[in-house]
């Protein structure tokens, strides 16, 4: 009965703490149960979830730009997107012309 009033309470623990990081609670709280102290160990391992926010800092920050056309986030400095080859304009304005199969940033 003991044990298993422990496999449930490292389910809770790992739930909360997984809801808290940003990861599936109902998840955690599963593998918390089964694997115990070692799944509640992996979880305060892993780096939190919430990656919107700190895009959202990177940009507000100016460390960080988004491109128009493919929306992944690139330096402040770039002049080019790496992901998809926009290019932007040297003082921070955009206009684009189109070219063959794409489009292209007219400086």
């Amino acid at each position: 009965m003991e044990l298993l009033l422990i496999w449930i309470a490292f389910g809770v623990v790992c739930a909360i703490i997984a809801s808290s990081r940003g990861r599936s609670s109902g998840g955690w709280f599963v593998l918390g149960a089964i694997a115990g102290v070692f799944a509640l160990i992996v979880l305060l391992a892993l780096p939190s979830q919430s990656l919107a926010g700190a895009s959202q800092e990177a940009i507000g920050n100016s460390a960080q730009k988004k491109c128009p056309r493919c929306a992944e986030l690139v330096k402040a400095e770039a002049l080019v997107c790496r992901f998809c080859g926009y290019e932007f304009q040297g003082n921070g304005s955009m206009r684009m012309e189109p070219r063959g199969n794409g489009m292209r940033a007219e400086r």
